[in-house]
């Protein structure tokens, strides 16, 4: 949504805001978004294999690549290349040079880095989509020093220019904008942007404001234990007290159906394999009893279709929609239907927020952080009953239209204590999930904060249209550390 939709919008009223003669210019807080996503470091396990070149493929699969830097002939020359400023640039901001490369955060050894590009390592569509915006906003620009102020105000994003712009691909096109910005202008003397555009003033808009102090693990799992009994504190005060009844899950004879249905036929190792068919069951519990023939279900951020693929097999007499953004999960979807032989299942290589057709279901398993909010969101707005669940409570984040807490009850919190909750939330997260861990205070801890921030989600569904709420619990526990599905059924 952010990079199809708000973005361009921002940029098309930049470029109004730089054609018209009212000063100081607004800039958009959308780029503020962007630099502030530049700027923070994100956990990325085993990315010093990367450079070392035992993960450089399997990283570019994972981020959809279109340049990778095994293009370079060794870890030097990508760092050069990578941190290469052009002559017609470097009149701007001389910050990047190769001496800094030695400290730069790609080659220490921490589990969180920031990375060169949007997705990861590599450059990838998203890079691109966002940067021929940026250049058309460039070359509206009158002149040297106005792009001086504006790349001195967001350093992260002329870095990240810099860094895509370094591909011989997009010479020319650096070249044009350098030379508009040689031609005198009336306007340069009087244009200015608005100086409350800060780098704190940013925080407001994207990540949560403690993320930015650079807390780490231990100091931020210190910051949640002092601050939780206030937060269940107020949560008490104000009556709400959620609460979750154990699912009986409905259990599939895997060995008499075909074996493409079967997690365990794909890359997953055994145990995983298990826990997924559990959680699969748990789900088609809830969504096979409600089903009606004729029926559309929507399954979002499908994945490899491990959920809508089981649920178009049983329910041939419905019509399932499978719909994900990668392309590699898609074909490892569509292989299986072709093996299968299935005709009411529709594939769609999209972000969700294109799908426009009305539905009677809306289905997700582990949807990550907000992307459960805007599952919750789309059903909502199409008035569709919802059976998801859950994950990454932790990395929930206002995006579009959603904000936090959702639900009028829980104002009684402020955005950073809401967020606080969100992140005990993810306590209960573990290598290795077994009934043990489940009674453990650190993991109950974590069921609280799950309790409190899904119950928010189904008392904002309930305000907005006519649903029927519950929070169910999968059984076994085990089968999941983010183990809760919101069930919500439309009534009217």
């Amino acid at each position: 949504m952010f990079c199809e939709v708000e973005f361009p919008n921002a940029v098309e009223t930049f470029i109004k805001n730089l054609k018209s003669s009212n000063y100081p210019i607004d800039i958009p807080v959308q780029f503020l978004q962007l630099e502030k996503e530049l700027n923070v470091s994100k956990k990325t396990p085993n990315y010093i294999k990367y450079f070392k070149g035992k993960k450089s493929s399997s990283f570019a699969a994972r981020d959809g690549a279109i340049l990778t830097h095994e293009e370079f002939d060794s870890i030097e020359d990508s760092l050069i290349h990578l941190f290469k400023v052009h002559n017609c640039m470097s009149c701007i901001c001389k910050e990047t040079t190769l001496a800094e490369s030695k400290n730069h955060p790609l080659l220490i050894e921490n589990s969180e880095v920031c990375w060169p590009y949007l997705c990861g390592f590599n450059l990838t569509i998203i890079d691109l989509l966002l940067l021929s915006m940026l250049l058309e906003c460039l070359a509206w620009i009158p002149c040297l020093s106005v792009a001086k102020e504006f790349f001195i105000k967001l350093p992260s994003i002329h870095k990240w220019l810099l860094r895509c712009t370094s591909y011989v691909y997009y010479k020319n096109a650096i070249e044009y904008v350098h030379k508009m910005w040689q031609k005198t202008s009336s306007n340069c003397q009087k244009m200015k942007f608005k100086q409350y555009f800060t780098y704190s003033f940013a925080l407001n808009f994207f990540h949560v404001t403690f993320e930015a102090k650079g807390i780490n693990p231990r100091q931020m799992h210190c910051t949640i234990t002092k601050n939780l009994p206030l937060i269940y504190d107020l949560l008490e005060t104000n009556c709400i007290s959620p609460e979750i009844k154990n699912l009986k899950s409905q259990s599939i004879e895997w060995d008499k159906i075909p074996t493409d249905l079967n997690p365990s036929q794909g890359d997953l190792n055994p145990e995983r394999a298990l826990r997924k068919r559990q959680q699969i069951e748990n789900m088609i519990s809830l969504i096979t009893p409600v089903l009606k023939s004729g029926d559309k279900v929507v399954d979002f951020c499908s994945g490899g279709g491990h959920l809508g693929i089981v649920v178009a097999y049983l329910r041939k007499d419905c019509t399932v929609f499978l719909i994900e953004n990668k392309e590699e999960s898609i074909e490892r979807a569509k292989a299986r239907i072709k093996e299968l032989r299935l005709t009411n299942i529709y594939l769609l290589l999209s972000n969700f927020e294109y799908f426009d057709k009305p539905f009677n279901i809306g289905i997700s398993l582990h949807a990550c952080g907000s992307a459960t909010d805007l599952v919750l969101d789309m059903c909502i707005k199409k008035k569709a009953s919802f059976i998801v669940c859950p994950c990454c409570y932790g990395s929930i984040r206002p995006t579009g239209n959603i904000v936090y807490p959702k639900s009028k009850k829980f104002s009684c919190l402020t955005n950073e204590q809401f967020f606080l909750l969100a992140r005990s939330a993810d306590h209960t997260s573990s290598d290795e999930h077994t009934s043990l861990n489940c009674q453990n205070a650190y993991y109950k801890q974590g069921k609280k904060g799950m309790l409190f921030v899904d119950h928010d989600r189904v008392l904002d569904a309930e305000t907005r249209a006519s649903y029927k709420t519950q929070i169910y619990l999968m059984t076994p526990e085990s089968c999941s550390p983010k183990n809760n599905i919101l069930f919500g059924f439309i009534t009217n």
